[in-house]
């Protein structure tokens, strides 16, 4: 109970995500920010891998279009990059505890889906790529959230400027994933039990834990204290910490 799932299912195009798939999770997301019954959000990919990225096949239309004017041109291109962005900054503000369970390819957008979580398991045989291999700088979210997660930004550097993959021991090594399982089996096992010891907390301390991760994302610790002062003036006033005790 208390679990919500959100799986990338097309696994015949290996989860690439095409424009009905990011506006799919964008409306998922956008429900789950008024979900009050979910404590825990895990994201999964259906089948061998977790994501193949970008589907370029469904997206070589809108790339393609050429207008006569530059700056028309461009400002259609960024309601599209808007679009594509919008399911991994929801993901990322999400009230709830956010696991992704990763196993196979996760490339492009899968990393910048994986990122927004809060944490992220994975399979042994898991495979990481970044984007400057297809020809564009990402622009979902990894460049900023990647740092944060790991704190190493010549590592997300390296792997941003050339493009090359790292498998789970790396991602485990550098701080991107907390746990590695031996198959994709054993991950979504491993997820699940984190997920169900989350989920039996009380929703009003994980909410306010992860407002408060989120804040500290940005902030020093004097503004860190000022502001927990604050929320937990109100959030100490829950009936669980009885019920905890």
């Amino acid at each position: 109970p208390h679990v919500v799932e959100v799986a990338l299912h097309r696994p015949d195009k290996l989860n690439a995500c095409s424009p009905e798939l990011f506006d799919a999770l964008t409306d998922i997301f956008t429900g789950l920010l008024r979900d009050d019954d979910a404590y825990v959000v895990v994201l999964r990919g259906e089948g061998k891998h977790f994501c193949a990225g970008l589907d370029l096949a469904a997206t070589q239309d809108m790339f393609s279009k050429r207008k006569s004017d530059p700056a028309r041109a461009s400002l259609e291109m960024r309601q599209i990059i808007d679009r594509f962005q919008k399911p991994c900054a929801l993901l990322a503000k999400l009230p709830q505890a956010t696991i992704a369970s990763v196993q196979g390819a996760c490339v492009g957008a899968g990393v910048d889906l994986a990122s927004a979580c809060d944490m992220r398991y994975c399979a042994a045989d898991a495979k990481f790529f970044k984007e400057v291999d297809i020809g564009l700088a990402a622009d979902l979210g990894s460049l900023h959230r990647m740092p944060l997660v790991t704190g190493n930004m010549s590592w997300v550097r390296e792997l941003a400027f050339t493009g090359r993959q790292f498998g789970a021991e790396e991602a485990l090594r550098f701080g991107f994933v907390s746990h590695v399982a031996k198959d994709e089996s054993a991950c979504r096992e491993a997820v699940y039990s984190l997920a169900r010891t989350i989920a039996a907390k009380s929703p009003v301390a994980v909410r306010a834990t992860k407002e408060m991760c989120e804040y500290a994302e940005g902030h020093g610790p004097e503004e860190c204290l000022s502001y927990v002062r604050t929320l937990n003036s109100a959030m100490l006033q829950t009936d669980d910490m009885p019920v905890a005790a």
